[in-house]
C-alpha cells in the first residue's frame, strides 16, 4: 500500500475495525528517505558555509544562538507529530484550522525565547541583544514549518512533504551562501535565514490550501494541550537521550579522550539520522489505524538491517574514515567506531518506538526514555570506567534496555481504545466530518 490517500465522496473515515491488508508503500518511503537525506546534507552545508563566511570568532556566537534554536525544535517536532496524528486519524481535516493553531504555538515559542534573550546574551557571551532577538524570531517560521509538514504527512502527501522539507533546508543554506557572497555579519546571516524560512512557509501554506478537502471538518474533542504536551514530551526525551552520553562524558574523560568521543559520536548520528525516515513513514499509518503491528514489525526490521550494515561498515572502514574525516590524531580511537554505530542503531529503535507510541496517543515509551536519560547520566558519572569504551558501552547497555522496553510496548496491540470514531466510521459528534481516507495500492 502507498502512504498516499484517496479521498472518497462519502463523509466517513475508515473504521479501525477494517483489516489492514498491507503496510505503507515503498514509494512513499523512498520519497521520505530521499527528502530527509537531502535536508540533512543541506543542514551540514549550512554549517560549513556559514562557519567559513563568518570565521571562527563571529561564528561561535551564531553557533551558540543556533544551538538554542536547535533545542527549540522540540516544539516544532511536537506540532508536526500532533498535526500528523490529528489529520491521519480523521479527527481534523481542516488545514486552515491547524495552521492557525500551529501559528499560535509558533508565536508563543518565539515570545518565550525572546523574553529569555537578555539572559541568553549573558550566558552565551553574545555581543548585543539584536542577534538574540533575531534568533528568537527565527523560531516562528521554524516551528510553523513543522505544523505544515505535519498536515501534509497526515494527508499522505509525501512528495509535497519532501518538497517543503528540502525547501526549508535550502532556505538556510542559501542564507549562508548570501552571507558568504556579500561578506555579511552575524545579523545579516540570521535575518536572511528568517526571510528564507518565511518563504519556505509560504510554499507550505500553498501546498496545504490546494490540497484542502471540500468537506473539511473538526471533531469537537480534537484539540487540547494534552496531545501537544505528549508529543513534546516524547520529542524532548529523544533529544536529551541523543546527547546525554556526550554531555556526561565531558565530565569524566580526559580532554583528549573527550575529543575522541565527541568525534566518534558521528558514527552513531549517521545511523540514527539515516533511519529517521522510517519513523516519519510509519507515524501517519499508525495514527490512522491505531493498531498496525505488522507494519511496525516491518519498520523495526528495516531499522535493524540498516543498522547492521552501518555497524559492519564501521568495523570494516572505521579506520580509513577516521583518518579521512579527522586526521591521524584520532586514529587511536578508531577501533571503537562500531560501538558508536551500535549506539546509533539502538537510538533509532528508541525513536521509532517513541513515534509509534505518540501516534497511538500514549506516553509509555516517552516516560521510559526520560528515565533512561537520567539513568545514563548518573551511571556515566558514578559507575562507568573513565575511558571511551567504558562510557560508550555503558551508554549502549542503557540504550539496549530502553529499546527493549520500547519494542515490547509498541508490539502490544492497543485495540480500538485510541479510536474516536464508531464502527460505521463517523467521528463521535454531530459535526460533518472529513472525507473517507483509504490507504490505496
Amino acid at each position: 500500500m502507498s502512504l498516499f490517500m484517496r479521498r472518497e465522496s462519502s463523509v466517513a473515515v475508515r473504521s479501525s475495525t477494517e483489516p489492514a491488508s498491507a503496510g505503507p508503500g515503498a514509494r512513499s518511503g523512498a520519497v521520505l528517505a530521499a527528502a530527509t537525506l537531502i535536508a540533512g546534507v543541506l543542514g551540514y552545508a549550512f554549517i560549513l558555509i556559514l562557519s567559513r563566511a563568518l570565521g571562527p570568532e563571529r561564528y561561535g556566537a551564531v553557533a551558540a544562538l543556533l544551538g538554542v534554536a536547535l533545542i527549540s525544535t522540540v516544539t516544532m517536532t511536537a506540532v508536526q507529530l500532533e498535526n500528523t496524528r490529528l489529520v491521519a486519524s480523521g479527527r481534523v481535516t481542516s488545514g486552515v484550522v491547524l495552521m492557525r493553531h500551529s501559528l499560535a504555538v509558533s508565536i508563543a515559542t518565539a515570545l518565550v525565547v525572546g523574553l529569555l534573550c537578555p539572559l541568553l546574551v549573558r550566558l552565551l557571551h553574545v555581543d548585543g541583544l539584536t542577534d538574540a532577538l533575531v534568533m528568537a524570531s527565527l523560531l516562528v517560521p521554524q516551528t510553523f514549518s513543522g505544523g505544515l509538514l505535519g498536515i501534509l504527512l497526515g494527508r499522505g502527501l509525501t512528495t509535497q512533504f519532501g518538497m517543503l522539507l528540502v525547501a526549508t533546508g535550502a532556505s538556510r543554506m542559501l542564507a549562508a551562501v548570501a552571507t558568504l557572497a556579500v561578506g555579511g555579519d552575524e545579523t545579516f546571516a540570521l535575518v536572511t535565514a528568517v526571510v528564507g524560512g518565511l518563504a519556505a512557509c509560504a510554499l507550505g501554506v500553498w501546498q496545504v490550501l490546494i490540497s484542502e478537502p471540500s468537506d473539511a471538518g473538526v471533531a469537537p474533542e480534537a484539540f487540547g494541550w494534552a496531545g501537544l504536551a505528549r508529543a513534546a514530551a516524547g520529542a524532548g526525551a529523544l533529544m536529551v537521550l541523543l546527547n546525554a552520553d556526550l554531555l556526561a562524558s565531558r565530565g569524566v574523560l580526559p580532554s583528549r579522550e573527550s575529543g575522541w568521543y565527541a568525534f566518534l559520536v558521528v558514527f552513531g548520528r549517521f545511523t540514527f539520522w539515516g533511519t529517521n525516515f522510517l519513523s516519519l513513514w510509519i507515524f501517519p499509518h499508525v495514527a490512522a489505524k491505531g493498531s498496525t503491528t505488522r507494519a511496525v514489525r516491518a519498520a523495526l526490521g528495516v531499522v535493524v538491517l540498516v543498522g547492521a550494515a552501518a555497524v559492519l561498515g564501521a568495523w570494516l572502514f572505521g579506520r580509513p574514515l577516521v583518518r579521512l574525516l579527522a586526521g591521524e590524531s584520532y586514529l587511536p580511537a578508531a577501533g571503537h567506531a562500531p560501538a558508536f554505530a551500535t549506539a546509533g542503531v539502538l537510538l533509532a529503535v528508541v525513536q521509532l518506538a517513541t513515534y509509534v507510541d505518540v501516534a497511538r496517543a500514549r506516553h509509555t515509551v516517552g516516560i521510559a526514555v526520560w528515565c533512561a536519560s537520567l539513568l545514563l547520566i548518573v551511571l556515566i558519572r558514578v559507575a562507568a570506567p573513565p575511558s571511551v569504551p567504558g562510557v560508550v558501552w555503558t551508554a549502549n547497555a542503557v540504550l539496549a534496555a530502553t529499546a527493549l522496553v520500547g519494542i515490547l510496548t509498541i508490539l502490544h496491540e492497543p485495540g480500538v481504545r485510541s479510536r474516536r470514531y464508531s464502527a460505521r466510521g463517523s467521528i463521535r459528534s454531530s459535526v460533518t466530518v472529513p472525507s473517507k481516507l483509504r490507504w490505496t495500492r
